[in-house]
């Protein structure tokens, strides 16, 4: 099987979109392109030109980018949170690109797995139901909450543009959905035991209200690991127009510190916002050998979370009793990290997300897929 991937080859502070190169690529002879991917002398050729020489293919990928899902141009200014190493003529080349792929009547797959979806416009909207016949998503209808039933949506603060309109679009469409939660690379493992861990708890990421209540809460005991001075400049140096995260260095010491905050925490605490979705913590933690202890989510149980044998779901007013519980049984802490890593290594990995993207091509192509579905850990084709 062939694949041709349309996409833009940036670096961002959300590791995921480096790692789908690697996953088509091991899920078929997947052919990449886009600024990045090819030379500009090959870009300027344009996109049929290149498929005249490396077709025919088998199905068309293409990101949000080639969808393209944000109608704004290709150019720099665009692009001054990501580390770009190539040209701004390249970026050109996806005009070219989107045109191609929106007239384009082949098997067509768009993969959004770096949409913020909880605010997708109605002309968003449209523009996924015409783009492409199907669609690998983070989340499914199982996977999310409406807006209507969440209760204490109205403590974040992207509450006052958030709405149904993507929820809506995976119900009403879900034998076109091929759902892809979040996944993590082999080197993001850590082996660690939990009793060479200095630090107790950590709470990383952006203050979505459960973990504003969680850093309140253990921190007034004293348990909350102290973030990094330094990594408040990067909001700082934003604010003033200097874009660190265009910088691979900065990217990198970025990483390399929210990482190593993990692995020197026995216990780290997330939420995906009052909305109960799953967000790539969720396996980055677990991954590094932490205790993953969570808010309720969506989907969690079908993903092969289990509360109280790879990880804890309580809400933030419930962590100083599991703290003082897990200090009183450390093999039981451990247990549940070593189960946690366990899950991730044998669910959630680039490898398991390149043979279900493989399993489900190869039902679309003999006219058999119908959707997918995710049981305690279990992924299967829904077939006709």
């Amino acid at each position: 099987m062939r694949l041709l991937f349309l996409d833009i080859n940036l670096q961002y502070v959300n590791p995921t979109r480096g790692l789908v190169p690697a996953m088509l690529r091991e899920c078929a002879d997947a052919v990449l392109y886009g600024p990045g991917y090819q030379p500009l002398e090959i870009l300027e050729k344009g996109l049929e030109s290149f498929i005249g020489t490396n077709g025919p293919f088998d199905f068309v990928v293409a990101s949000e980018f080639a969808i393209p899902l944000h109608r704004t141009a290709f150019n720099g200014s665009r692009f001054k949170h990501h580390h770009l190493t190539f040209g701004p003529r390249s970026l050109t080349a996806m005009d070219d690109v989107v045109e191609w792929f929106s007239k384009y009547k082949g098997r067509k797959i768009g993969l959004l797995l770096e949409s913020d979806v909880f605010n997708l416009r109605e002309a968003q909207i449209a523009v996924l139901h015409d783009a492409a016949d199907w669609y690998c998503v983070v989340w499914d209808r199982r996977m999310m909450e409406s807006v209507n039933d969440s209760t204490d949506l109205v403590h974040e603060p992207y509450a006052g543009s958030a709405n149904d309109n993507f929820f809506e679009f995976i119900t009403a469409n879900e034998r076109r959905i091929i759902a892809f939660p979040h996944f993590v690379s082999d080197s993001e493992f850590a082996w660690s035991s939990l009793s060479d861990r200095d630090a107790q708890w950590n709470v990383p990421g952006a203050s979505y209200y459960y973990r504003r209540l969680a850093r309140e809460i253990v921190g007034r005991r004293g348990l909350l690991r102290k973030q990094f001075a330094w990594m408040h400049l990067y909001g700082l140096l934003s604010r003033v127009g200097l874009r660190p995260y265009s910088s691979r260095l900065l990217l990198s010491l970025y990483g390399a510190q929210f990482h190593e905050a993990i692995e020197r925490s026995r216990y780290c605490y997330t939420c995906g916002s009052a909305q109960r979705m799953h967000i790539r913590k969720h396996f980055e933690i677990p991954a590094r050998g932490s205790v993953l202890v969570t808010s309720p989510i969506n989907g969690f149980v079908s993903m092969g979370f289990r509360d109280g044998v790879n990880c804890f779901v309580r809400m933030p007013n419930e962590l100083v009793d599991l703290h003082d519980d897990l200090e009183r049984n450390p093999e039981l802490a451990q247990s549940v990290a070593s189960a946690g890593r366990d899950l991730i290594w044998s669910t959630h990995r680039v490898s398991n997300r390149a043979q279900q993207l493989r399993a489900s091509l190869d039902a679309i192509r003999n006219g058999a897929f119908a959707g997918c579905v995710w049981e305690s850990g279990t992924w299967h084709v829904r077939k006709d």
